[in-house]
């Protein structure tokens, strides 16, 4: 018994010189970070650019923002900034945030080097919420030719895009996303955790696909918009489609709720699938085109006398018409609810 006890008092020992070593060192780290020392640098430059030609931003943390001039320059404003424990550390960190600008025959590139992985007590900090955010970054503002190719690969930040000619296509981890008043051949956005606005949007109506976009987490925003075809795949994301013009549809989500209110719709096709999500649609109670809902294990609430017939664990409705031409709109969801509404006051209550 008395080498149990023996053990377990050991164990104890150790136990309690873990912690005390644990809360030293945080100690030690918030004192040394409390007095902290801020760099910035800042530099413009100007290059040619050719309209209709690609840019291509491969970025780490920081903002960007991107406006359109008439002119066949592209300009850099860029701004460098660091927070460190001390000045010597700071110009270290300074020292390391390198930009590459890459031009070709009908390429820019504006690339931010990669830095070093860093101290991994330091990123364990971070993971635990124990350090505060990102020390250095760099923030871009360009102007650039109306007209172009734009690529962008992101790691952390915000995206501000407006008025913009031509096709964009998108990488983004975490941060933000606006596009504004953007005429897009094509736009194909691939996000992680991004809270994403997309207002005025004015593709070509046509059977192409005009957005395709994918979404893990945040919410989507879709408002004032002129879309061909809307291709979207969602996990955990929120969708809004207010107001918006889309002739074709084809839209799926696991978890997240989708909120349409279109335009219009009686020529137009939508597919809109959940696996636990529910899908509010705004309609009138007489629409001239097909209307098929159908839930695995939800229900179905409408604000018009329509008739909901009970189909095995779940609902349906199905308003036919004979005339062809018309669209058709298909909602199905596994447990998800199907709300449909007359007005957009009531996706309030």
């Amino acid at each position: 018994m008395r080498i149990f006890h023996r053990l377990e008092l050991q164990s104890g020992l150790k136990t309690v010189f873990f912690v005390v070593i644990l809360l030293s060192s945080l100690l030690i780290f918030g004192i040394s970070t409390s007095f902290t020392q801020e760099l910035v640098q800042t530099d413009e430059k100007t290059f040619d650019f050719k309209s209709g030609s690609t840019l291509l931003l491969t970025l780490d943390v920081g903002n960007v923002e991107i406006s359109t001039w008439d002119q066949d320059k592209i300009h850099i404003r860029l701004r460098k900034w660091v927070d460190a424990g001390s000045r010597d550390k700071a110009q270290e960190l300074m020292e390391k945030l390198q930009v590459e600008f890459i031009q070709q025959r009908d390429v820019f590139e504006i690339r931010q080097l990669k830095q070093g992985s860093g101290n991994p007590f330091s990123r364990l900090l971070k993971i635990t919420g124990l350090k505060k955010s990102a020390s250095s970054r760099i923030d871009f503002i360009l102007r650039v030719p109306n007209r172009l190719k734009l690529q962008i690969i992101k790691n952390e930040g915000i995206v501000i895009v407006d008025s913009l000619t031509g096709s964009i296509n998108l990488k983004q981890k975490t941060g933000e996303l606006q596009l504004n008043s953007i005429f897009a051949d094509k736009i194909d956005l691939d996000l992680d955790e991004v809270e994403t606005k997309i207002v005025n949007l004015k593709g070509n109506i046509s059977t192409k696909t005009n957005v395709a976009v994918s979404s893990n987490k945040g919410n989507l925003i879709f408002q004032d918009c002129r879309i061909g075809k809307l291709v979207a795949r969602l996990k955990n994301s929120d969708c809004f489609l207010i107001g918006n013009s889309i002739s074709n549809c084809d839209f799926e989500s696991k978890t997240g709720d989708i909120f349409f209110r279109p335009v219009d719709y009686n020529q137009s096709f939508f597919n809109i699938s959940t696996k636990k999500g529910d899908v509010f649609f705004l309609i009138s109670e007489s629409p001239l085109c097909q209307v098929f809902l159908e839930t695995g294990l939800g229900m179905i609430k409408s604000e018009h006398p329509w008739d909901i017939i009970k189909s095995g664990s779940g609902f349906s409705v199905n308003l036919e018409k004979t005339d062809s031409n018309t669209g058709k709109i298909v909602i199905i969801t596994d447990f998800g609810d199907i709300f449909i509404k007359k007005n957009w006051e009531s996706y309030r209550k």
